[in-house]
């Protein structure tokens, strides 16, 4: 597994543990069974969008938590492994509000002689 899965492997057991939850405890708050979340926290699965924000909902924590660790600056995001896509966020992760947002994603152009980064979605406003 590449190292974002290793990452977010050892981001929820530390959240799992500093709450001092069972697997079985956090199964039934987040809706996501047993043997996932021990797959996820061996490093044995890649969880879906869809699962981990189960998890970061049960959990009550910010779905970028699992994605990056928490900085004062938040440049791009960059995934080698896709070379197709970079996050970043609008809105960052604020306490307060419980609230982060990811509008804009950029795909890199495929062609050889065009290196240069072109938005995938613009004027996302709801």
């Amino acid at each position: 597994m590449d190292n974002l899965t290793h990452y977010l492997a050892t981001t929820l057991r530390t959240l799992r543990h500093q709450r001092g939850w069972s697997l079985s405890r956090l199964a039934e708050i987040s809706g996501v069974s047993k043997a996932m979340l021990g797959q996820i926290e061996r490093n044995e699965s890649s969880p879906t969008v869809a699962t981990l924000w189960k998890i970061a909902t049960g959990l009550n924590v910010p779905f970028s938590m699992f994605i990056s660790p928490p900085q004062a600056e938040f440049p791009p995001t960059f995934d080698p492994q896709q070379q197709a896509m970079v996050i970043t966020p609008l809105f960052p992760w604020d306490p307060e509000l419980c609230f982060d947002y990811f509008p804009y994603c950029w795909r890199l152009a495929r062609s050889a002689n065009q290196r240069r980064i072109k938005p995938a979605l613009s004027n996302m406003w709801w």
